[in-house]
């Protein structure tokens, strides 16, 4: 991210920021967060939390929210 910012700075200080220099750093900037999620965040699987669930909550949740 540093080298990023410091392209960045460059950029500012000469005064030759377009449009495209813009949307390449903000390119940049969300593959460096999306590389950074990938490796801190744990990923499971849709219902791995949900390992005690059975049909039968499921018919009591959707009476729940019926109400």
């Amino acid at each position: 991210m540093y080298k990023i910012y410091s392209n960045l700075l460059k950029h500012v200080l000469d005064d030759s920021i377009t449009p495209g220099l813009i949307d390449n750093y903000y390119s940049q900037i969300v593959e460096a967060l999306n590389a950074s999620a990938d490796l801190a965040v744990t990923v499971c699987r849709r219902n791995f939390y949900k390992f005690w669930w059975d049909h039968s909550w499921d018919e009591i949740k959707e009476k729940s929210v019926v109400f």
